[in-house]
């Protein structure tokens, strides 16, 4: 009928808003934290540096479904179209290894966001693997939120909704990874497939 809502829209409401809420106001005490991080290649554990205003703590665990949801609504609701803010939710899989990164736990950064110098930041500290520092967060949201910032500082067209070869040559182009092109928009195209091909 129309005016009504379908039954899953309403389930990832509710499933959205519960997410929110009891990520609201929670104090983080805090804290400079060192952590093992291994490092497969190198067969190496180097060590992961956290500094900030609050501490780093693992994120509480969070459905998938409520991960999608909550990047797909912070994305639209800046004024994305969702095909895009459906892309990037398939760069923050790809960039989490499926939100299961120790960077996307402890640092609530959903894309590997590095430390920026020439826009807005909403970090509130930072995290070093090795000799990467990237953004630390003190909330998934906020991570998002800061996401949207870079994204409207890089002027990202929303034509790249498109597809995941379009968006990962813009990226490119920015700089945003060090892959190769195909490489990227191959990994683009699996999470695209995992995720929205029968929605």
């Amino acid at each position: 009928m129309r005016g009504m809502l379908p039954v899953f829209a309403i389930g990832s409401l509710i499933a959205l808003l519960v997410f929110l809420f009891t990520q609201k106001g929670k104090a983080t005490p805090r804290a400079k934290v060192t952590a093992s991080v291994g490092n497969k290649a190198k067969g190496e554990a180097p060590k992961a540096k956290v500094s900030a205003s609050v501490g780093a703590h693992a994120a509480p665990a969070v459905s998938e479904q409520a991960i999608i949801d909550l990047i797909t609504y912070k994305i639209s609701s800046a004024g994305y179209p969702l095909q895009f803010a459906k892309m990037w939710v398939c760069v923050s899989a790809h960039e989490s290894d499926d939100w299961k990164s120790e960077l996307f736990k402890r640092a609530h950064n959903p894309v590997g966001m590095k430390i920026p110098s020439e826009r807005q930041s909403l970090r509130n500290g930072s995290y070093t693997i090795g000799k990467q520092v990237y953004s630390m967060y003190p909330d998934l949201r906020t991570g998002i939120e800061d996401l949207v910032l870079y994204l409207k500082s890089q002027n990202y067209p929303v034509a790249l909704a498109v597809n995941p070869d379009a968006l990962a040559y813009f990226m490119k182009q920015k700089g945003f990874y060090s892959d190769t092109l195909e490489n990227y928009s191959a990994a683009l195209q699996r999470k695209w497939n995992k995720f929205f091909a029968n929605r």
